[in-house]
């Protein structure tokens, strides 16, 4: 019994086998941060497609009901729609060379 108490107390002094580590290192933290930001990294990148494509439907519906609002006026009227030359060129040659029959014509 005294053996076993002067080898606990040689183990205590020199700190071997009496105390288990409690806790992770640090390079079993960095490890674990590296997975989880592979594993955000990958759902990041769905979603980011995602978000692009809903904006490129979303372009191609305004696109869509623009057309089709081009195509009533032309209907309507006869012609297409056009800037005043004078305020796309202000002060150029440009702006007195067009006429009201530019737009007129042709099949829709």
């Amino acid at each position: 019994m005294r053996q076993l108490a002067s080898l606990r107390a040689s183990r205590s002094a020199t700190g071997v086998g009496i105390r288990a580590q409690s806790g992770f290192s640090l390079i079993e933290l960095a490890i674990a941060i590296i997975v989880i930001a592979l594993l955000l990294g990958a759902l990041l990148v769905p979603l980011g497609t995602q978000v692009e494509q809903r904006k490129i439907a979303e372009t191609q519906l305004v696109l869509e009901e623009i057309k089709e609002a081009l195509l009533g006026y032309a209907m309507m009227n006869g012609n297409l729609p056009r800037p005043s030359l004078s305020n796309v060129f202000p002060g150029s040659a440009i702006s007195g060379m067009a006429s009201t029959t530019d737009c007129v014509g042709g099949e829709l």
